[in-house]
């Protein structure tokens, strides 16, 4: 068995529940399905455990499964106690056939299922509705990720990038019919994208001490100084992912830009 110490690290409450998370967590968003792509998975999820990391997260659209796929078996190599980690994966879309996608009660199960088979693990700590699905009932998408938790296949659920509106009615069907009710939000946020988090979604935080963790806390890379010549490095988020540049193309290269924008 593989040595579970942990230096000092900071755990918090995941929202109103008794689930303490380290502060800084490890997203594996991965579109690649090779050695390479296993080797570094590995390697990184080694050092976060190390520094006392205990929170790590994925999901199904990351590569069409394979971040999972290479998540599994990383943690399966490395044989840290499951009881050791947090692991939050995420379901709305893995293919392109019509119910392969969105939060219906079949593929919201079935897609939960298959992650678990790709992740060689029996539960997951968090399932979270990966975006909002304005074609499914509501009510339908939440009796099944209240069986999901009935069903010992994850312990809590979770939305990212639903709005406050969507959260409140979704806790308001939850504690109608006594279903298990969503716990946190993982919204984007960081100094660039700021208001969602701050201003939107701050009721649904106070009101009903919703959890949150976030994706992009640099902003893909943007905020770590590596673009702040106008280049682009080998390997780099850009260089991988070219859309990325665009969406933040307005910050590119522009020091002033960001600069305004975080003093706002």
């Amino acid at each position: 068995m593989a040595e579970t110490s942990t230096p000092k690290m900071t755990y918090r409450y995941l929202g109103n529940t008794g689930l303490k998370v380290s502060v800084l967590g490890y997203g594996n968003w991965i579109n690649s399905d090779n050695e390479k792509a296993y080797e570094l998975t590995r390697d990184s999820i080694k050092k976060c455990f190390e520094a006392g990391i205990n929170y790590y997260d994925t999901a199904e659209a990351y590569g069409m499964g394979s971040a999972e796929t290479l998540m599994g078996r990383a943690f399966t190599e490395l044989g840290y106690n499951r009881k050791d980690f947090v692991v939050s994966t995420k379901i709305f879309t893995v293919g392109k056939g019509p119910n392969d996608r969105f939060l219906s009660r079949k593929h919201i199960i079935e897609g939960t299922r298959n992650s678990l088979k790709r992740l060689q693990m029996d539960y997951v700590d968090i399932v979270f509705c990966h975006r909002p699905d304005y074609e499914t009932p509501l009510e339908e998408t939440c009796r099944a990720m209240s069986w999901l938790i009935d069903q010992n296949m994850c312990f809590y659920w979770g939305t990212s990038e639903w709005s406050a509106a969507r959260i409140q009615q979704a806790i308001g069907i939850c504690d109608k019919l006594n279903l298990h009710p969503p716990v946190v939000e993982q919204p984007q946020y960081n100094m660039l994208c700021r208001e969602n988090f701050e201003s939107t979604l701050a009721d649904s935080f106070s009101q009903h001490g919703y959890g949150t963790t976030i994706w992009s806390p640099l902003c893909s890379g943007l905020l770590t100084g590596k673009y702040n010549d106008g280049t682009i490095p080998e390997g780099s988020r850009f260089a991988e992912t070219p859309y990325m540049m665009f969406k933040y193309n307005e910050y590119f290269g522009n020091e002033d830009k960001k600069k305004k924008t975080m003093e706002q």
